[in-house]
């Protein structure tokens, strides 16, 4: 199913039990999931970035609450967590204290991104992570 390296990278990732049940240890179809999480969240934030870039603060919650949601629902609860609190910022803060909360959210994704290629066996061909 996963390799050992999987453990050093699984902190702030565990694929979701109901997720597993509803695979039935299909690794195809957990793969598949993985990797459609993986490829919409890089979309997603390259699009914060560039409203990062544009002072776009509408667009920017609203990227990082789909992020927020979609970490949520593969276990990337730490993910997660970063994307919520960016969130909160983006109401209050200046746009140039945000990019720093940007750099962190690309962190913890690409961390969760290797955790899911290890567990899976796929790497990823949209983003080299």
């Amino acid at each position: 199913m996963h390799n050992s390296s999987y453990a050093e990278y699984s902190l702030g990732w565990a694929l979701p039990a109901p997720l597993v049940e509803l695979a039935s240890d299909n690794m195809e179809l957990i793969a598949q999931l993985i990797e459609a999480f993986q490829v919409d969240t890089a979309a997603r934030l390259q699009q914060v970035r560039d409203a990062l870039a544009n002072s776009d603060l509408t667009r920017l919650r609203s990227e990082a609450h789909t992020i927020t949601c979609s970490a949520r629902q593969v276990g990337a609860d730490t993910l997660a967590s970063v994307c919520h609190e960016f969130e909160l910022a983006a109401m209050e803060s200046p746009i140039p204290d945000l990019a720093e909360q940007v750099r962190r959210i690309e962190e913890h994704f690409d961390d969760v991104s290797m955790a899911m290629i290890l567990y899976s066996g796929r790497p990823l061909s949209a983003r080299g992570v």
